[in-house]
């Protein structure tokens, strides 16, 4: 090779070496700028190990950037580790599907940053091997050592049994949910380690170290450490027990009994969280749990309204009537309306219950007791007149509502009371009154006829509409869709109740050619519309 050649050589080296070290320390810089922008939010806290090496990885390619343009080999190696990094990064992320935008042309940039530091220094690194093999013999035997013993101290701290057992003891919160996590992982095999666990930490529920303590005692022992928690009042594990056995219920079958001993401790937690997790457990229970009955009623006083909502929900879902009966009594509102939501699910026997609940002093609740008894349908006739009632009297406009509804509900009995609520006073009554006639096909259309007749509202549009949905059923309303199609104020009545007239069919015929005739205009032009689809 000629002087000029080498000198050529030189100097192409020198622009392909800064070019990769001006661009390394651009990307560098970027890092800097973009990746805490990646982690806000509560992202360096969720994942403060991947926030830490990727600021560790940027400043060496920041150092490496800078010491590259030195051009030696020992800078070329550097940023040669870190091109081989990054692109490894990259390219796994590429197949991830995780890879997209601009980073993808980081990538071939990567890779060819590489392979040329490559060719560049790993040959004057080979070189300086055979000139001085002993040095490179130890250099090569001093970092299989270290990389070595970095193994080693990870297999045995966050791998081994033993070494994530030490981790439990620590006094960091994360590294002690790290550890409950990985041990629960192992399955049986971290048996030696429930003692640890057992006096388990809060952990948070998203992020690196998120972990649910009482879920990895149940993957390595099953229930009972659990049930060992719960009946030690003094753990502080019992909210994360009481969590995990209420969800272990459906699981465990054949342990109704241990299960239920468990719970009954919980009822006496001076933890408001694990009394109320005991009472849903029990009532995930069901008629299993009829025995303990008496212990969940001493709580409907309890002084957490949590827990006291809890409890009657319970006894709803054991079947106990008798139970809800006295609840429904209780001076506290919200303990009533639970009760009666719990009725609802307890068969016909509630309905005598449900129908006083008509009365409770708060609106709210009576509602509730006329929802729960439309879901009864026809065998909740008994509480008819209560219903007519409510349907008439009641202050609240949501209440008159429901108790409408469970009138369609029980049948043609419910049809009066229906037809008296099309003059309630509240817009929205008198409509879905409207609507429950409707439902009940031609019974409901001589009351929406007669209604049409009645001095213009919102509502008659509506009613005109229903009729309309009803096509020939709505027949016996031909003559009063005729007068709301000449005489309404409303234009869009007048055009609704045409359409009606139209859907009847036939019978309705000589009717709409009257309005196609009709002197005013835009009740002439919707007739002859509605003529071209009955010919």
């Amino acid at each position: 090779m000629t002087m000029g050649e080498r000198s050529l050589n030189t100097i192409a080296d020198k622009v392909i070496v800064r070019a990769i070290a001006t661009t390394q320390l651009l990307a560098s810089l970027g890092g800097f700028l973009t990746v805490p922008l990646a982690f806000l939010y509560g992202g360096a806290t969720a994942r403060p190990t991947a926030f830490q090496l990727v600021l560790f990885y940027l400043s060496c390619g920041l150092v490496s950037a800078i010491f590259l343009y030195s051009r030696l080999v020992a800078a070329r190696a550097m940023a040669l580790v870190w091109h081989v990094v990054l692109a490894g990064g990259l390219t796994l992320a590429f197949f991830a599907g995780s890879l997209a935008g601009w980073w993808l042309i980081g990538l071939p940039w990567s890779v060819l940053s590489l392979y040329y530091l490559a060719a560049t220094s790993l040959p004057s690194i080979w070189a300086a091997a055979k000139r001085d093999p002993v040095t490179a013999r130890n250099t090569v035997l001093a970092g299989s050592a270290v990389i070595l013993l970095m193994v080693g101290l990870h297999i045995f701290s966050d791998v081994s049994v033993a070494g994530l057992e030490m981790q439990l003891h620590s006094t960091d919160g994360k590294v002690r949910c790290a550890a409950a996590r990985r041990l629960g992982e192992k399955g049986a095999a971290g048996v030696s380690a429930l003692p640890a666990m057992l006096d388990n930490t809060i952990c948070p529920h998203y992020g690196e170290f998120a972990d649910d303590p009482a879920a990895d005692i149940e993957k390595i022992g099953g229930i009972d450490p659990l049930i060992e928690v719960m009946r030690d009042s003094k753990s502080i594990g019992g909210f994360a027990a009481a969590w995990q056995l209420r969800e272990s219920v459906a699981r465990y079958p054949d342990r109704v009994a241990d299960l239920k001993q468990a719970f009954a401790a919980g009822l006496k937690n001076g933890d408001n969280s694990v009394r109320r997790l005991s009472v849903e457990g029990l009532g995930a229970m069901g008629q299993n749990a009829v025995d303990l009955l008496p212990e969940l009623q001493e709580l409907v006083d309890d002084p957490s309204p949590e827990v006291r909502a809890s409890v009657v929900e319970a006894l709803g879902k054991m079947g106990s009537v008798a139970s809800l009966s006295q609840e429904v009594a209780s001076p506290d509102q919200q303990v009533r309306f639970e009760a009666i939501r719990a009725l609802a699910s307890n068969g016909a026997a509630a309905i005598p219950v449900l129908e006083s609940e008509l009365n409770d002093r708060s609106e709210t609740n009576a509602r509730e007791a006329a929802t729960a008894l439309s879901k009864f349908g026809r065998q909740a006739l008994p509480a008819l007149s209560s219903l007519e009632r409510v349907a008439s009297n009641s202050a609240d406009p949501s209440t008159r509502g429901a108790a409408i509804e469970a009138l369609k509900n029980i049948g043609l009995e419910g049809l009066p009371a229906i037809e008296n609520a099309l003059g309630d006073s509240d817009a929205q009554v008198r409509d879905y009154a409207i609507a429950l006639l409707g439902s009940y096909g031609r019974a409901g259309v001589p009351a929406l006829a007669s209604f049409l007749d009645r001095p213009w509202t919102p509502s008659t549009t509506r009613a005109a509409d229903i009729l309309g949905e009803l096509g020939p059923t709505a027949l016996p309303a031909l003559d009063a869709l005729e007068r709301v199609a000449v005489n309404s104020p409303d234009q869009t009545t007048r055009r609704v109740a045409i359409g009606a007239l139209a859907k009847i069919g036939p019978p309705a015929y000589s009717v709409v050619v009257r309005l196609a005739n009709d002197p005013d205009p835009q009740t002439s032009a919707e007739a002859q519309r509605s003529l071209k689809g009955m010919r």
